[in-house]
């Protein structure tokens, strides 16, 4: 009987791992990084929201701040 059990529970980790890696094939927004040549340049001011959650806390979603309600994230 322990056999079976330690096999049912091998092979629930290796779906349960499967899941996680399709998580990490979404595209993530990030934010631009400036170097010094911008500021002679002259840039634009754009702000943008990233929600980071627990469950994904390396990967932010920009958030709409004038529709708040439409992000199924943000509770």
């Amino acid at each position: 009987m322990l056999p079976h059990r330690l096999l049912g529970l091998l092979g629930l980790l290796v779906l349960c791992e499967g899941q996680d890696e399709t998580r990490t094939e979404e595209t993530c927004d990030n934010f631009t990084d400036l170097d010094l040549s911008h500021c002679f340049m002259g840039t634009s001011l754009y702000v943008r929201l990233l929600l980071y959650t627990r469950s994904n806390l390396e990967c932010g979603r920009e958030i709409n701040h004038h529709h708040l309600s439409s992000q199924p994230l943000f509770d």
